[in-house]
């Protein structure tokens, strides 16, 4: 049996109820929904490895994609989730890589000495340089051919300049719950329609 390789941050990620985010939800409704990633590997019959983690910046997905790549096999799906190229990553007081989000502060805790004068001074360069997405575009194009045996999807619910899909026009939490819950993340229903999308984009290659 093949297998489904998909990788991203908490859009990709199975709903956990150890997430405030989507413990609010799966409370809002009463189960825990499938993620695409389920969906697609019930529908075409693949094993599942799912390793999209809550919070990832896109080097944390590439560092995935890297350590993983000696257990992908000739034939497996791949499906990459990127992250905003504003987020990036620090070590922090522990010694381990921190995820620094924009308008989140809640790891700034972690990194002992760091400002967070400093942590907004990165941002503001981060936003200012087309360099950062030229430097993901770079390993999409590496990955592509490293992978050349396989069907890769790249996608993205941010930033228009990478060489992926932009997929930001799904039913969100906040759509599909009439407003009781804000929040931008896909909730069942924009699971469904991305893993449909997938679908669709799997079968025309078949073609």
């Amino acid at each position: 049996m093949s297998t489904l390789w998909t990788f991203g941050d908490s859009l990709t990620e199975r709903f956990r109820d150890d997430h405030e985010w989507s413990k609010k939800y799966i409370e809002w409704k009463g189960y825990t929904p499938k993620v695409y990633g389920e969906l697609l590997s019930d529908e075409l019959k693949l094993k599942l490895e799912n390793k999209g983690s809550n919070g990832s910046d896109n080097y944390k997905i590439f560092e995935t994609i890297c350590r993983t790549a000696k257990d992908i096999k000739d034939g497996d799906k791949i499906i990459i989730g990127w992250s905003d190229v504003a987020r990036f990553r620090l070590v922090g007081s522990n010694g381990k890589w921190v995820s620094l989000i924009p308008n989140f502060k809640n790891h700034i805790n972690d990194l002992g000495y760091v400002t967070i004068d400093t942590v907004e001074q990165i941002l503001v360069n981060r936003g200012d340089s087309t360099l950062y997405t030229d430097e993901v575009n770079s390993w999409i194009e590496f990955i592509n051919l490293h992978f050349k045996n396989n069907e890769v999807i790249h996608w993205t619910q941010f930033n228009k300049e990478f060489n992926a899909h932009r997929l930001d026009l799904f039913t969100t939490i906040t759509k599909e719950t009439n407003g009781e819950i804000f929040d931008r993340h896909y909730g069942e229903i924009g699971q469904k329609e991305l893993a449909g999308y997938f679908i669709k984009l799997l079968k025309a290659r078949l073609i």
